[in-house]
């Protein structure tokens, strides 16, 4: 109920008052952002057996993009897809090689921790 609400009053913000919708943004975009990520969707289920190369993309983006630009002066259009392209890649390499095998030396719990 409170998403609709949400939604509404951004898509009216941003059509008759677009002076005020940078602030209908923050207020109700992120309300939206915590509300649909907390949603279970099952048809994203099957995402599971992909690899997780999110936090590779992260780590590596400002790297990459940076040294890109340092030695290709260009349009920025061709760095981001290139940089995009190569940090895919790299990020994909971070979690076979990194992040699952580290992964794999995490503990499991035995036993419930106890209260302090």
């Amino acid at each position: 109920m409170f998403a609709v609400i949400a939604t509404v009053t951004m898509a009216v913000f941003f059509v008759f008052a677009p002076v005020w919708a940078e602030l209908a943004m923050v207020l109700c975009g992120g309300y939206l952002l915590f509300y649909l990520g907390q949603m279970h969707l099952p048809w994203l289920s099957g995402m599971s057996g992909f690899p997780d190369i999110s936090y590779g993309i992260y780590l590596y983006g400002w790297p990459v993009e940076s040294l890109w630009i340092w030695f290709h002066r260009g349009s920025p259009w061709i760095a981001f897809a290139a940089s995009t392209i190569i940090c895919f890649g790299l990020g994909w390499l971070s979690w076979h090689f990194i992040e699952r095998p580290a992964l794999t030396l995490k503990r499991k719990a035995t036993a419930p921790l106890p209260v302090a």
